[in-house]
């Protein structure tokens, strides 16, 4: 009784730490949403070449970039995936630690070539996309499944995600800032 009691009690503090991310989440995206606007129609002076970046060219351009780089992804082409980030930019993933700089991003896509990481499918699908300064911030939905020396038999993720790109003064827009979130319980039995 003593170790179900010590169990529960540990599953009650991660889902409070689980809780309390998710909110922080979601108060940051209430913060961009008040500080940006976020019509379809709307023209922002990107800062950098004083060019205006509208909403529906921004967004086709990251269509191009996210597809390049799902097709990435399946080859286990990191170099290609690696020309998409700022040197500083932060990866938050949903299971494992966060990677601040690109050569800590560089350091995780190692680390899965020596556990030979292999992605079975990969898709992220944009649901919105707006545009504020220099930057566009996107959200959207993401899937994929992957083996590895630790699990032979791929395992399926889903969930949501959150990104910042900058744009760059070859029209080229970088991911500077992303965070996914799984659409459940990683502590549940019931990992598909």
């Amino acid at each position: 009784q003593v170790l179900v009691a010590i169990s529960l009690k540990d599953e009650r503090c991660t889902m409070k730490l689980f809780n309390i991310l998710f909110l922080l989440y979601f108060n940051l995206i209430s913060i961009l949403f008040i500080g940006c606007n976020n019509q379809q129609d709307n023209q922002t002076v990107d800062k950098i070449n004083n060019v205006p970046i509208n909403d529906l060219e921004a967004r086709k351009k990251i269509d191009e970039i996210n597809d390049l780089l799902n097709k990435a992804v399946l080859a286990g082409d990191y170099e290609t995936q690696l020309k998409y980030f700022t040197e500083s930019a932060i990866i938050a993933p949903p299971i494992g630690p966060v990677a601040e700089g690109k050569s800590a991003i560089k350091d995780g896509y190692e680390k899965n070539v020596k556990m030979k990481v292999v992605f079975h499918s990969f898709n992220v699908t944009t649901v919105d996309l707006w545009v504020c300064g220099d930057r566009v911030y996107e959200r959207g939905k993401w899937a994929f499944s992957q083996s590895s020396i630790k699990s032979k038999n791929p395992k399926a993720f889903n969930g949501s995600y959150f990104q910042i790109w900058r744009a760059q003064k070859d029209s080229l827009f970088l991911i500077d800032y992303m965070i996914y979130t799984l659409d459940f319980n990683p502590f549940e039995n019931h990992q598909q």
